[in-house]
């Protein structure tokens, strides 16, 4: 009983911190537009110091993969393999669809270039992107995870050096850069965000550890 209960605390408070992430972030958006002044000042502070939108977002989603999906995928594999990929899947429909009608009720030209399209815009979605991609890559991750653990540290050893020793003159397609690596062309780029989601999985592994260790020695005294 006590387990659960120090359990269910922590997901309220996980949940209040998630909430609280989101108003700030909408605070901000409104600001952006109406300017809302002092009102705004906490939630400027709470995305500079504490957390931003999109990095809780990404830690959230390792940390969840960790803790929930992973249990569910080794029981059944598969089913939850399709549902982890189709749910990252609808979410990037539904930023696709979102852009588009944005352009169309703001009567701004739609862009040829589809990487134009899904990152040169300012509708204030563009997360989605990278959340939706870290979504479908779950299942690979937790495919890894559970066959070779030890290449899935070294994918991520490798894609932590690639953040750390990126520079804006390497000599590669713009798109790469825009996906990938470079955060001031698009604040959600893809390897940075697996480096936070990759925290929060390996924050959900620790606790992990530490719930079974306090288990078994219960269970000794």
């Amino acid at each position: 009983m006590i387990m659960e209960k120090v359990r269910y605390d922590r997901d309220i408070a996980f949940d209040l911190l998630r909430a609280i992430i989101i108003f700030s972030a909408l605070i901000l958006h409104y600001d952006t537009n109406f300017h809302i002044s002092i009102f705004a000042k906490p939630s400027r502070i709470f995305q500079a110091y504490i957390f931003t939108i999109g990095g809780f977002f990404f830690f959230t989603t390792g940390y969840m993969a960790r803790k929930i999906y992973l249990k569910r995928f080794l029981q059944r594999p598969k089913q939850v393999s399709k549902k982890i990929f189709f749910k990252g899947f609808s979410i990037l429909i539904l930023y696709l669809v979102y852009v588009f009608l944005m352009h169309i009720l703001t009567e701004t030209k739609i862009p040829k270039s589809l990487i134009t399209f899904i990152f040169d815009h300012k509708f204030f979605t563009k997360i989605l992107f990278t959340f939706s991609i870290l979504f479908m890559l779950t299942p690979i991750i937790l495919f890894l995870y559970t066959r070779t653990p030890k290449l899935i540290i070294a994918m991520l050893a490798l894609i932590t050096l690639l953040v750390i020793i990126y520079d804006q003159n390497w000599i590669i397609p713009h798109s790469l850069k825009v996906i990938f690596f470079d955060r001031n062309l698009f604040l959600y780029s893809l390897f940075p965000s697996l480096v936070v989601y990759a925290g929060g999985f390996i924050t959900a592994n620790w606790e992990s550890k530490i719930s079974k260790s306090s288990a078994s020695l219960k269970i000794t005294h």
